[in-house]
């Protein structure tokens, strides 16, 4: 009987080992509902600017699956501490979304003359919601001159496209700014869409 016992015993605890390995294991999220790898690229003093800009977090290990090219029109800069004129009209944005696999994300993106490609972008979000935070390396095809810039988008997926989108960059790192044409360290702004939604491009 106490053989019984002890077989019954370990076929239980075999099974619960079983089940619970064969499981997808969930991304994790710190308390801040954001993942370690966004906390380690944006600090709270980052995130705290961005929130100070306008610009919405939305939080949550279950953001939409988002693909394809959207363009932000008309743009122009709602806020801005980089000494622009709020309000005032701006080129296009245009957004090319692919590779989301859980919460990370590829980001490609081109405004005007300078283009960027993200060196680490992350996403968080929950039901149509979102947030994604990518480091980019940017590029001024006119001068050369490159950049570190945080960019962080967020919006709402719907079915004619991304509405509430926010479109912010924080200025981490100009190397020294010689061409004296990237904002200075530490600044940003916040874009929006006049019409309140980025629309794919077909």
């Amino acid at each position: 009987m106490l053989r019984l016992k002890s077989l019954i015993a370990l076929f239980i605890v075999s099974w619960v080992f079983f089940s619970c390995g064969s499981g997808e294991e969930r991304p994790r999220l710190d308390e801040n509902g954001l993942t370690p790898e966004i906390n380690r690229l944006v600090s709270q003093e980052y995130l705290d600017a961005l929130v100070d800009l306008g610009f919405v977090i939305n939080r949550g290990g279950t953001p939409p699956i988002l693909s394809g090219q959207f363009r932000v029109s008309p743009c122009y800069i709602a806020k801005s501490t980089a000494g622009d004129i709020q309000g005032i009209s701006t080129r296009d944005f245009f957004l090319n979304l692919y590779d989301q696999k859980e919460l990370t994300i590829t980001v490609d993106f081109k405004q005007q003359s300078q283009e960027g490609n993200d060196i680490g972008s992350y996403i968080v979000g929950a039901d149509d919601k979102f947030s994604i935070f990518v480091e980019v390396s940017e590029l001024n095809t006119n001068t050369g001159a490159r950049a570190k810039v945080l960019y962080a988008i967020s919006g709402k997926k719907t079915s004619e496209g991304i509405s509430d989108i926010k479109i912010a960059n924080l200025m981490l790192d100009n190397f020294g700014n010689p061409n004296k044409i990237w904002i200075p360290n530490g600044t940003g702004r916040v874009f929006m869409d006049r019409d309140n939604l980025a629309s794919p491009i077909q």
